[in-house]
């Protein structure tokens, strides 16, 4: 009978040992998925704050560009302006 319950015990815990391995890397393996996925979402919010980033500096470099051309544009309507009144030399 103490053979026999030392074998049952002993299987029980191996079975147990096997149990508990599975359900471990069933766990490791829904972390490791968990993880590509928060890290995939990382990724695709910083791509689109990189693009929004990007976006504002196009539009506010395309508003500095118009205010320079705009002020070149008047200095050189005022500089035609005097050059006319001047006359050709």
């Amino acid at each position: 009978m103490e053979e026999l319950t030392r074998r049952v015990n002993r299987q029980g815990g191996l079975r147990m040992e096997e149990l508990t391995r599975r359900v471990n890397r069933q766990g490791d393996l829904r972390m490791e998925e968990l993880t590509r996925r928060v890290n995939r979402q990382g990724y695709l919010r910083m791509e689109e704050l990189t693009r929004r980033v990007n976006r504002q500096g196009d539009l506010r470099m395309e508003e500095l560009t118009r205010r320079v051309n705009r002020q070149n544009d008047l200095r050189m309507e005022e500089l035609t302006r005097c050059v006319n009144r001047q006359g050709v030399f």
